[in-house]
């Protein structure tokens, strides 16, 4: 069963007259994007690993809507490339920390939902084999990666946010039920970084950074039945920031469990404890 677009909601989309003017001009821009090899286009102005997400779901959803043989050739190009990278690659640019333990970063997270949205929405362009090389990708790197992250890191900054869904959506797209339910203790942290009128600490583009990938995430923990919906525990966390780190940290308030600290996560209203 598809986890992003099911039949009713592409037969909506159709029919709706502000979608199909969306519609239209997603189409367009893939189409521009489709009549050059690879992923990278002569006007794309940023490294791949900062356009890969956009470029993939774009086609994906415009050939899940309005299919054309050009643009299945392209997206499928363009996704086996970003999954058959080695796993520096996935880690991020050479900027980031490809230490060990090997983790993920923001890019990590990106190409993890953007292989992930391409074998749910447009899947049918890709013999057997190539599908289960997409998901041999989100297996070996993507979701472990992402997982890692979140066990070494306290951190609640938006950072926390894009990397569940960079585990969610994967794992829900898989059927992954052991990531699903990891991913959903991390979602039930994040909605902490928001404030009750909806408002974030960061400032208004990482907010808007991280509620619309988090929505992304919980949109996928929400398709997979088996995992539940998508609730915080009741308890509050207050971010604060650290005078040595200047981050934003997990801390339970008045009553409750020891501070979070690396390698730990919330599981449940009334304990910490380590992912495994």
């Amino acid at each position: 069963m598809p986890v992003f677009l099911d039949e009713t909601e592409r037969k909506a989309v159709k029919a709706h007259p502000a979608a199909t003017r969306y519609l239209r001009a997603l189409v367009q821009r893939v189409a521009r994007r489709a009549k050059w090899p690879g992923l990278v286009g002569p006007d794309t102005t940023v490294e791949w690993w900062h356009c890969a997400a956009e470029y993939l779901t774009d086609a994906a959803m415009a050939q899940a809507l309005a299919p054309e043989p050009g643009v299945a050739t392209w997206l499928r190009d363009a996704a086996l490339s970003v999954a058959r990278r080695g796993e520096d690659e996935w880690i991020g640019p050479p900027f980031r920390d490809h230490g060990e333990p090997k983790c993920g970063h923001l890019e990590t997270a990106h190409l993890a939902w953007a292989v992930a949205v391409v074998l749910d929405l447009a899947g049918d362009i890709f013999p057997a084999a190539e599908q289960e090389e997409l998901r041999a990708a989100l297996r070996q790197h993507g979701m472990p990666l992402c997982l890692e992250w979140l066990r070494r890191s306290s951190s609640l900054t938006n950072w926390r946010c894009i990397l569940t869904a960079g585990l969610a959506v994967p794992a829900a797209v898989l059927g992954d039920a052991e990531h699903l339910a990891a991913a959903k203790r991390q979602f039930a942290v994040c909605t902490q970084a928001f404030q009750p009128d909806g408002s974030y600490g960061e400032s208004l583009q990482y907010g808007g950074y991280a509620l619309s990938i988090t929505a992304s995430g919980c949109c996928a923990i929400r398709a997979t039945p088996a995992t539940g919906a998508c609730s915080a525990p009741p308890t509050s966390l207050r971010a604060c920031t650290t005078p040595a780190r200047s981050k934003r940290r997990f801390r339970p308030t008045a009553n409750q469990p020891a501070p979070c600290r690396e390698r730990t996560c919330w599981s449940s209203p009334r304990t910490w404890r380590r992912e495994s």
